[in-house]
């Protein structure tokens, strides 16, 4: 696995532990700027993960995604704190 891909692969999981906090939260919090974030983080990360290549076909595009889907997900918490 290159390095470039072995740092995509551990930025999704990253992603993948903020997308479960905050969807356990909004289970029990009705905050719809917060739904707002995680449902665009969460299709950013769903087009990251359908291409499969952890980057292969277009690596700043993947970084654009990965990076967008960070801070969204960032945001949606701080309004679920």
């Amino acid at each position: 696995m290159d390095a470039w891909q072995a740092k995509t692969k551990q930025s999704i999981a990253q992603i993948e532990e903020l997308e479960k906090k905050a969807e356990r939260l909004l289970t029990v919090m009705d905050v719809p700027e917060a739904a707002k974030l995680y449902k665009t983080a969460k299709d950013d990360m769903d087009l990251v993960r359908a291409d499969g290549t952890l980057s292969v076909h277009n690596p700043q595009l993947t970084d654009v995604l990965i990076k967008r889907a960070s801070q969204q997900l960032q945001q949606c918490l701080q309004l679920l704190k």
